[in-house]
């Protein structure tokens, strides 16, 4: 490779095409991240009053996420209040048993043909 080269750089030995992709790296789809605000959005609401569980309503939509595409979303909620070590794995499989309930209620908000699948991921906050 030296008698074709005055010195060897980082890019020799590489496929071509792999320096082409590098370049075109993708950037994030606008449209999944079109749909997780509308569906943060719609969460917020949801967990603020339609939702009869008195521990769901001091929850916080910190971010909605795709996990791994837009066909399924992570939200990641926070307790607005310090609660024990095991109640945020309490607080989940609440919001997994409402889990239809918000779907439906995303479903009426958003304009797609499949509404995605959901996730929860809850978080309690830092005590100072």
């Amino acid at each position: 490779m030296l008698q074709h080269c005055g010195e060897i750089g980082p890019e020799d030995g590489v496929d071509p095409r792999e320096l082409v992709r590098r370049v075109f790296e993708k950037k994030p789809d606008r449209k999944a991240l079109q749909l997780c605000r509308q569906v943060e959005k719609t969460l917020g609401y949801v967990l603020a009053g339609e939702l009869h569980d008195d521990r769901l309503r001091d929850l916080w939509v910190l971010s909605v996420m795709p996990a791994p595409h837009s066909s399924h979303l992570l939200a990641t909620v926070q307790t607005c209040q310090p609660v024990s070590p095991d109640q945020p794995a309490q607080i989940e499989m609440a919001l997994q048993g409402y889990k239809g309930v918000v779907r439906s209620a995303i479903a009426a908000d958003i304009h797609r043909r499949k509404t995605p699948d959901i996730s929860f991921r809850v978080i309690n906050p830092e005590t100072e």
